[in-house]
């Protein structure tokens, strides 16, 4: 199953992941996409990175190691382009996807079998963006979304339980919409943060 996480910048999605991927454990990747841009910090492992030079540079990188038949989903944000293939996917139960709302919308159309899309969002006091980050207005596209997970969560130990709850779901037997329905009826202080469209 591909779980694609999207969201606004800031609002949790790759430590929601690998939290995620954590709780599953050995069932379980998060799929990293490949990138031209430099790591904002030493160490940074969200992407498999090329870095470039310059836009021009960025470009023939991708060229040059892109075959597009192979593409996933790709997308080119302030110059820089992030992509993923086609043959990252169908190794594990559980694979996590962190993309943007376009790389979501290309990953439900040429990544192969059943897909999960989670939106996460996050009282905007909340976000917490790096200084060094240019803030960029997302474009919002409307996608077939299966879950909103809101993150309020204010301690990694709250966000943990949180994930847990949302690891139960992709677990059970049941179909998404049947899901709602045994969770909806169960006294659990998570309920009210994800909802199923």
């Amino acid at each position: 199953m591909l779980i694609i996480i999207v969201g606004e910048s800031g609002v949790g999605k790759d430590t929601i992941a690998d939290m995620c991927v954590n709780i599953l454990r050995s069932k379980a990747i998060k799929i990293r996409s490949y990138s031209t841009r430099e790591p904002r910090y030493e160490g940074e492992n969200t992407h498999i990175f090329y870095p470039a030079h310059d836009k021009a540079h960025a470009k023939k990188l991708f060229d040059d190691l892109v075959d597009m038949e192979n593409v996933a989903a790709w997308t080119c944000i302030d110059g820089h382009y992030y992509w993923t293939l086609k043959d990252q996917f169908n190794h594990f139960d559980y694979e996590f996807y962190v993309c943007d709302y376009e790389g979501a919308i290309q990953a439900l159309k040429n990544v192969e079998g059943p897909k999960i899309v989670v939106e996460v969002v996050r009282p905007k006091e909340l976000i917490n963006v790096d200084k060094d980050r240019v803030d960029r207005e997302m474009k919002v596209i409307n996608i077939p979304k299966s879950m909103i997970f809101i993150n309020d969560t204010k301690t990694l130990q709250e966000l943990k339980y949180l994930c847990w709850y949302l690891c139960e779901t992709f677990k059970s037997q049941y179909r998404i919409s049947r899901v709602h329905e045994k969770f909806r009826t169960r006294a659990d202080p998570f309920t009210s943060r994800i909802f199923f469209e």
